[in-house]
């Protein structure tokens, strides 16, 4: 049997992702990082990738007879008061039945397509990708949790509870349990996890209807812009090193998105405005705000961006229904930044919004 590398994927890209590698028999052979600069493919080496779980609804349901899609539908069905998106917009996938029944994982297609072209930009070819939210093992106690900080937040792991939150939400999705830091037993665990995924949440995953919104990776260099909450720095990402023409188009096609006439502009013009880009008006934290904001509202995408230094940040997005607003700007206050709706219309069936991003004093 292969040995095999767990990589941990971090929150942002542009982070290293680190990795531990086991033998057959779970014995840690290895530890270290992978960056986009430095990856190389790894034949030799079975890989499992664990992913962040704040954005993975894990459950257990009771289970179904029937064949894999059938019963990936009935426990979507079972979950449809809890699920934020139509089941065209999810990839579900199923693990073994256990203790409190048929355990699933639900994610959005859109998340899952784009952690699978970063995959390829890390060369990886994971056999399964798995929630960090089911590493540590299921508590004996009813009234226990476990806790552990990992990727995207806090681990909480009980009966029939496997979740990631931020830190100051544990006390709200626990209340009355008894808690207890688990840091050493995450770390131990992780062995058997890379042996035994439970399950891989990539699902149904090529068979969604929705067209995707994907990273544009190019020679080891995370080069898209507000396409996904893991491009967090608008500076770091157009201040490209590679030497490549095509890391290079990638670039300036990223860029164009923010000045129409970069491509006119010299590689010696572009670093001025990418050094620009940081001063006031925090466009860098703005772009990433707005990332993160439409990345976590189905069926959001966004239509125009313009910004220029110390003016602020426009942008026009486009969503399914008139209350998605109201989450485009509550995920917007959360990251810092208030959305002043300048104009919002229907148009073919659609909502378009065109706001402008301040930070919050």
């Amino acid at each position: 049997m292969k040995t095999t590398r767990l990589i941990l994927i971090p929150e942002r890209a542009t982070d290293p992702a680190p990795y531990r590698l086991f033998d057959s028999a779970g014995a840690l052979l290895e530890r270290g990082e992978i960056t986009l600069e430095t990856a190389r493919p790894r034949p030799d080496v079975r890989d499992v990738a664990l992913v962040p779980g704040s954005d993975v609804l894990v459950r257990w349901v009771e289970p179904v007879q029937g064949n894999a899609p059938q019963r990936r539908a009935a426990a979507l069905w079972r979950l449809r008061d809890e699920l934020a998106a139509p089941t065209d917009r999810l990839v579900a996938a199923l693990g073994p039945v256990q203790e409190d029944g048929q355990l699933i994982a639900v994610a959005a297609a859109s998340l899952v397509e784009a952690w699978g072209d970063y995959f390829e930009a890390l060369h990886l070819a994971p056999v399964s990708v798995v929630p960090n939210s089911l590493v540590l093992p299921r508590p004996e106690e009813p009234q226990a949790v476990l806790t552990a900080v990992a990727a995207g937040g806090v681990v909480l792991r009980g009966r029939a509870l496997a979740a990631v939150v931020q830190p100051d939400l544990v006390e709200t999705v626990t209340p009355g349990l008894a808690r207890t830091p688990a840091e050493d037993l995450f770390e131990a665990t992780l062995s058997n996890l890379a042996l035994n995924p439970p399950l891989d949440l990539r699902g149904q995953a090529r068979q969604a209807r929705e067209p995707m919104k994907r990273w544009s990776l190019a020679a080891g260099l995370a080069a898209a812009l507000v396409l996904s909450p893991m491009i967090v720095d608008l500076a770091h990402v157009l201040a490209f090193k590679s030497k490549t023409a095509e890391a290079r188009r990638e670039v300036r096609s990223a860029a164009a998105l923010v000045w129409s006439d970069v491509g006119q502009a010299s590689d010696a013009e572009l670093a001025r405005r990418v050094g620009a880009a940081r001063a006031p008006g925090d466009l860098a934290a703005a772009a990433a705000a707005l990332s993160a904001a439409i990345e976590r509202v189905p069926g959001a995408e966004l239509d125009a961006f313009g910004a220029e230094p110390g003016e602020g940040l426009n942008a026009v997005v486009t969503y399914p229904a008139f209350q998605d607003l109201d989450q485009l700007k509550s995920e917007l206050a959360t990251a810092g930044f208030d959305a002043d709706d300048l104009s919002t219309v229907e148009d073919e069936g659609r909502i378009v919004s065109d706001l402008r991003l301040e930070r919050r004093s």
